[in-house]
């Protein structure tokens, strides 16, 4: 059955810039994917011609079932793999004086999705690290710039390969990423604000994944962040949706510490008072004692024992 080819607009109209030209019929010239490079299967990068298959108009062919079931490239910009870098942001947050895992995570405007604040490679990225971070301060958060040269000592790499459920996936091109960790020290964390990017993600968040359903994250996230709870120890309740950080959550961490005071004074006062009734007793008893025992000498001197 011949399958519907497809190329977005957008795609065509920045053949300049990042995406390859479109050749007519859709037939590759012999050398054009020489230098193409790809993840899979192991997650080492490795030349492309090495272990993907050409179709006879040397087209790559998608290493699996696409979402999108069309030739060509549809809407994204490179035969074969086009790469991107996936950043996890995860900081532990205080609810009821109990440690845990947030995740930032944006909401995207073109499929109202959750999901990580990753994107493309541009050809200016130094590394996969360096995309990482650029992209979830293009996308959801503002990073004071003091602070990127320990953020990107701090990544952890999960996963190098295919982003097998990308809905922009085709039968010729594909997402492949590199998905990294970051786990975030408090004096970061407190300086981060949070904001969507418009054009690209309609808001930004913190997700509590100890107890949110993680599959309903964009295309593969939700095993991204898999990963990520596996490598820090993460222990998961059963719960339904996803469970964010409330927007007060600076106030009722305030309120939470108030509270917290307020408790441990009265627990302090009544020590208190119990250590100040405990010497009172004591000394009653002392006296009481003193009394008796001059009752039983004054017996004695009278003759009455």
């Amino acid at each position: 059955m011949k399958r519907q080819y497809s190329v977005a607009q957008v795609v065509l109209d920045n053949e300049a810039t990042w995406a390859d030209p479109e050749f007519e019929n859709g037939v590759l010239p012999d050398s054009f994917l020489k230098d193409r490079q790809t993840f899979y299967p192991d997650g080492v990068c490795k030349p492309l011609l090495d272990v993907i298959e050409l179709s006879k108009e040397n087209r790559p062919m998608f290493p699996g079932s696409p979402m999108d079931k069309v030739s060509g490239r549809g809407f994204l910009g490179k035969w074969g793999a086009n790469f991107a870098a996936d950043p996890l942001f995860v900081c532990y947050k205080v609810k009821w004086f109990v440690p845990r895992p947030h995740l930032l995570v944006v909401k995207r405007e073109d499929t109202k999705q959750w999901a990580l604040p990753g994107g493309m490679l541009d050809a200016h990225d130094k590394d996969f690290n360096a995309a990482a971070l650029r992209e979830i301060q293009e996308e959801g958060v503002v990073i004071s710039p003091e602070f990127l040269d320990e953020l990107r000592s701090l990544a952890i790499t999960l996963y190098r390969g295919i982003n097998w459920k990308d809905p922009r996936n085709t039968f010729h091109a594909w997402m492949e990423t590199q998905v990294m960790l970051y786990i975030l020290p408090a004096h970061i964390t407190e300086t981060l604000i949070l904001r969507p990017a418009p054009g690209e993600t309609e808001d930004s968040k913190w997700l509590d994944i100890s107890c949110s359903d993680i599959s309903l994250l964009y295309a593969d996230h939700g095993h991204y962040v898999d990963l990520a709870k596996k490598k820090i120890g993460v222990i998961t309740s059963r719960t339904k949706g996803l469970n964010f950080l409330s927007v007060n959550y600076r106030r009722h961490r305030t309120m939470a510490r108030t509270f917290l005071a307020f408790f441990l004074l009265s627990i302090l006062l009544l020590l208190h008072f119990l250590h100040r009734h405990t010497l009172e007793t004591q000394k009653l008893t002392a006296l009481a004692s003193e009394d008796s025992d001059d009752f039983v000498v004054h017996d004695v001197i009278h003759g009455e024992v």
